[in-house]
């Protein structure tokens, strides 16, 4: 018996190994498969029942679901039997959230989802966004450029949400934070404003503010930011393989690049695009590949003459200029 004993006493680490790879592999997939959710249910919490908004800003609520990955609520005008349009339809990660309406009649549902179930919807709640003449408590809601955006040209329109008691706004473009040096300065009567160009202009972060305004009050600024980078991205210089390299068929080749240093202010983000083809002009493409990086591995599947090149373009828009080409042979 003490000989069987030892036995098993020599062999610890094989069977705490497959033990603990055990123990990985079912807390694994418990993190991926989800709980059926199908018979829970959310409760909305506000709006209430024929609640009446006197802002254009309206926040809703509702309980959370164990199990849900996310809510999909909905708003319609006036009702969900007889819907005239379906003014919110989304999806999101956590029980409230704020949209912006106009005066109307409307309905709001929600309900919880994972991804293997749902919940069914909850009771649809009536409520109305009142006619609002007092602009303190209300916001405009900016449309576009979106916010954070990197532009290549400042010639934009940026447009926002119609407050139906403002009698103009007042749009403001400044050079840096919000409360930097003001470079434009403008009213209007509609909800846009079309910025043409403004001479030398530097890249720089800027940001677009609104304020809507009638003739007893006027809502605080909103303002969102985008980024001007109209430097184009440096020509890439290619590293590997070199010209004339040959290598056999199905095997992986690492082609690299180096995109050297951004001379602009602004850095937008930078995209690579590798190109193969069958001809040095590349009339005919083999194949076209988009990438963040400077590297990037590729099999051929086919034997044959090769050739290759790289060029980049930024998330303002600018595209820069094709690297110089490279030959590669399949056998």
């Amino acid at each position: 018996m003490q000989k069987y004993y030892s036995k098993i006493l020599k062999k610890p680490n094989r069977f705490l190994m497959l033990f603990s790879v055990l123990i990985v592999l079912l807390h694994s997939c418990s993190e991926i498969i989800s709980d059926d959710i199908s018979d829970k249910q959310t409760t909305t919490l506000i709006p209430t029942q024929d609640n009446v908004i006197t802002t254009n800003t309206v926040t809703f609520k509702w309980s959370g679901v164990e199990g849900a990955d996310a809510y999909q609520i909905q708003v319609t005008r006036p009702n969900f039997t007889n819907p005239i349009e379906y003014t919110i339809d989304s999806l999101v990660n956590n029980t409230e959230i704020s949209f912006a309406l106009s005066p109307s009649t409307y309905q709001w549902r929600v309900k919880a989802v994972n991804n293997i179930s749902e919940t069914i919807y909850t009771t649809p709640i009536d409520f109305v966004v009142d006619e609002i003449i007092e602009l303190t408590d209300q916001t405009v809601i900016l449309n576009t450029p979106e916010d954070e955006i990197y532009l290549n040209s400042i010639q934009a329109n940026f447009t926002w949400d119609y407050l139906s008691a403002a009698d103009n706004y007042l749009f403001q473009l400044v050079r840096g934070d919000e409360f930097s040096n003001t470079i434009i300065e403008q009213n209007t009567t509609t909800n846009n404003f079309y910025l043409t160009t403004v001479q030398n202009l530097a890249e720089d972060r800027y940001t677009w503010k609104v304020r809507a305004k009638n003739s007893f009050s006027e809502t605080p600024f909103s303002f969102k930011k985008f980024y001007f980078d109209k430097t184009l991205p440096n020509t890439p210089t290619l590293l590997n393989p070199n010209d004339n390299n040959t290598t056999t068929v199905n095997t992986s080749i690492s082609f690299s690049w180096n995109m050297g240093v951004d001379g602009g202010n602004i850095h937008a983000p930078i995209t690579s695009v590798i190109e193969f083809a069958t001809t040095n002009n590349f009339n005919t493409l083999f194949d076209s590949i988009e990438t963040s990086n400077n590297q990037l591995n590729y099999t051929f599947t086919t034997t044959g003459i090769f050739y290759w090149r790289v060029k980049a373009y930024d998330s303002a828009g600018n595209t820069g200029i094709y690297s110089t080409v490279r030959q590669i042979t399949i056998e």
